[in-house]
């Protein structure tokens, strides 16, 4: 059964019990939350729904609620007691602040719900909490929190809804700043399927006397283009493996990172400049090594963010966004490949045929057409121009007579006019109709070399 995600900033106000009119298709739904009127409407067209409310930790730290004999009416006693706890022990609430949103009656309406971190200086009745928090860790919450759900029910979720109905305010902003980032993911990982649509969720405004609120939807779309998150100098002497993992009983974890980016980087440019050949003879990472480094980061992202609701861990967000958005695209990638049968190639090399039937669909699918004419401009030179040996011999012998065989490339300009075709490092034989392709073990280094430095 297909599923929808819809996610909204949770509140801990005065008007929480509440209900509204809200009008969806001119159906009327009568909810305290807009979410759960969509939740409602999208169940009666048949949709499965997952309903996740984002409350930012500092919500009990409002001492008008105290006050209010209204609010403390309708309030379950769990709800007001837990608020009343969190008001004169706020350090102990903040060690574990699920609990009070467990008692929230929101969160048994909904599905699921996630605490983030806040932002500002709250009075609270035993002293003043000051949150040394930053933006893009919220940002950095929210999208975690998006991508490790999609990757659980990936084939059944068709939408995700972002409901910005809560109001303006930083905590929606980030909603929408992790919305955007995670979009781009989708985007990068889903080459040959089609991505989830991503939508925009908001009520009218109205007037505060009338109760009666028209929800809307708005479809967004992110371009993605072919292009790596990361360069050569974020891979050399390894400044991202070390950033996200510095401690030393962590080296393991660091040096699995470390060679699946390298790997990424290797796949990726032997793409992007037009080296086929490559990628057939160092192949490419299991799709099941790179989904564990997924989970795996996200966790460890977890761990670090959520140590603390006062004090942030001071992570970077352009790293660990780049970060997440490479291992989608390197999934990306993998996927087309696997798609199109490219796979390590053996002794006995690959056929060049079938090099180009396949590149010539994966550099439609990303985007880099221009990489077709060149490669069979090279493919076309030697089928037409090589002698037709059955034996495997450097190209540069297949073509042009008495030629000085040189041990390894070692003009970098050249290996790349050529599509990687190289004739000193490439060995060609023709055997069934067919020619066959191969590079020889000397010089492999400098072509890894090349390829990293040209991402």
């Amino acid at each position: 059964m297909k599923k929808a995600l819809i996610y909204q900033i949770g509140r801990l106000d005065m008007n929480l019990f509440d209900e509204k009119e809200f009008i969806i298709n001119n159906k009327s739904f009568k909810r305290t939350l807009s979410c759960l009127a969509i939740r409602d409407f999208l169940t009666d067209k048949g949709l499965k729904t997952e309903t996740i409310l984002i409350y930012p930790v500092s919500l009990p730290f409002n001492q008008s609620l105290l006050s209010q004999e209204r609010f403390k009416h309708q309030c379950p006693k769990n709800l007001y007691q837990s608020i009343v706890y969190a008001m004169y022990n706020s350090s102990e609430y903040l060690n574990k602040p699920l609990n009070l949103f467990h008692n929230h009656p929101h969160s048994n309406e909904c599905d699921d719900f996630v605490v983030i971190h806040s932002l500002g200086l709250y009075k609270t009745c035993d002293s003043d909490v000051d949150f040394e928090s930053y933006y893009s860790d919220i940002v950095l919450e929210i999208f975690i929190d998006m991508l490790s759900r999609y990757l659980k029910d990936e084939k059944e979720i068709e939408r995700i809804i972002v409901d910005i109905s809560s109001g303006h305010n930083i905590y929606v902003s980030a909603l929408l700043d992790g919305f955007r980032n995670f979009s781009v993911w989708l985007d990068l990982y889903n080459w040959l399927n089609k991505s989830p649509v991503m939508e925009l969720a908001f009520a009218d405004p109205s007037l505060t006397f009338t109760k009666e609120c028209k929800i809307n939807f708005e479809q967004q779309k992110a371009k993605k283009f072919f292009s790596s998150p990361f360069k050569f100098n974020d891979i050399i002497n390894r400044p991202i493996s070390k950033n996200i993992y510095p401690d030393k009983e962590l080296r393991g974890k660091k040096k699995i990172l470390q060679y699946i980016l390298e790997g990424f980087m290797l796949t990726f440019s032997a793409i992007k400049n037009n080296i086929p050949l490559v990628i057939y003879r160092f192949g490419f990472h299991k799709r099941k090594k790179v989904k564990d480094l997924i989970y795996e980061l996200i966790e460890h992202t977890k761990l670090k963010l959520f140590e603390n609701y006062i004090h942030s861990p001071g992570l970077d967000k352009r790293i660990y966004l780049n970060l997440f958005l490479t291992c989608g695209l390197y999934l990306g990638i993998i996927k087309v490949l696997e798609h199109y049968g490219v796979i390590k190639g053996d002794k006995n090399g690959v056929n060049l045929k079938k090099i180009k039937n396949s590149f010539d669909e994966i550099y439609t699918i990303f985007g880099i057409d221009l990489n077709k004419v060149i490669l069979g401009n090279e493919i076309y030179k030697i089928e037409s121009g090589v002698e037709k040996s059955d034996e495997w011999k450097q190209l540069i012998e297949l073509l042009y007579e008495d030629a000085q065989v040189k041990e390894s490339p070692d003009n970098k300009r050249n290996f790349f006019a050529h599509a990687g075709f190289e004739a000193n490092i490439t060995e060609c034989r023709f055997i069934n109709g067919n020619f066959y392709l191969r590079y020889r073990d000397k010089g492999l280094n400098n072509i890894k070399k090349w390829l990293y430095e040209s991402v």
